[in-house]
């Protein structure tokens, strides 16, 4: 079981690999599978190491894909994308989570999932407001906000928001005469997502917890919104603790649940740590060979 966990982890990785080649080819763009791959791990290493690592994966893949010789626009598109699609994603996973829990799960797990549901909501609503307005509007309501925190002495320079919007609105308008092409991207997105749900699954199995497949589904998707809003390095904990806890409502043991979580997290995460830090200074180093 834990030998399938980790072919199925690895499944994800190479899926992800397949997204970046999906956006690449959808600008006539084309990169070998192996550097898609490599470039898709390190970015998900990042994504779930650094606080606020959807910045920091985005930045190395403007480096990565800048190094490997893709025009500017390319490079715009394919990150502000992969961006989109990885938190939209998690958010339709999460609200799917939120969904067979309420339908499931028994009294004591109401309030909290009715305090998960009123969150996901409010994201959801958020986020789809932002991304479906022009970018004239979104840079009218960050010069607002911007004006509203400089009144309390908080002085945020909005040009790294401003220059994601603008980006984010090109993808859009890429993908908008081809809709078909942006929703293929999240299916992908959700089958790694369902991979490491099954991953999970087997490894609670190999600890003799015959958990159902959809349970443990449900437990990852509230798990994603735990490391998309985490503060603290390496998600300090804040996966784990959101697996088990989801988990042990639907009446999982807590310490076979705490232990399934542990265990998914050294394969999926920690195991593939040091490989990341390696192809990160493989992938960016080359900028200075080329020079």
């Amino acid at each position: 079981f834990v030998l399938a966990a980790f072919a199925t982890i690895l499944l994800g990785f190479v899926c992800s690999g397949f997204i970046y080649g999906a956006v690449l080819q959808a600008l006539d763009q084309h990169a070998p599978l192996p550097w898609l791959i490599a470039t898709a791990l390190v970015a998900i290493i990042l994504n779930q190491t650094v606080p606020m690592g959807s910045v920091a994966a985005y930045a190395f893949l403007v480096t990565a894909l800048r190094i490997r010789g893709f025009p500017t626009s390319s490079v715009a598109v394919v990150a502000g994308t992969e961006l989109l699609s990885w938190n939209g994603a998690a958010l339709l996973m999460f609200s799917l989570g939120v969904l067979y829990l309420t339908l499931t799960a028994n009294y004591v797990a109401t309030l909290p999932i009715i305090v998960a549901l009123v969150i996901t909501t409010v994201t959801v609503l958020v986020v789809v407001t932002i991304v479906t307005r022009p970018a004239t509007t979104v840079h009218r309501w960050l010069a607002h906000i911007q004006r509203t925190v400089s009144q309390v002495g908080i002085d945020w320079n909005t040009r790294s928001a401003e220059l994601l919007v603008e980006e984010i609105a090109k993808s859009r308008a890429i993908f908008a005469a081809r809709p078909w092409r942006f929703v293929r991207i999240i299916v992908l997105q959700m089958l790694i997502f369902a991979l490491h749900a099954l991953a999970l699954t087997f490894l609670l199995h190999s600890m003799r917890l015959n958990v159902p497949y959809f349970d443990v589904l449900a437990a990852y998707g509230m798990s994603l919104i735990a490391s998309l809003f985490t503060m603290l390095p390496s998600g300090g904990g804040a996966v784990e603790a959101t697996l088990s806890f989801t988990l042990h409502l639907q009446n999982v043991p807590l310490q076979g649940a705490l232990g399934g979580a542990i265990l998914f997290r050294l394969l999926s995460y920690w195991l593939f740590l040091p490989i990341g830090g390696i192809l990160y200074r493989v992938l960016t180093r080359s900028q200075a060979g080329d020079e």
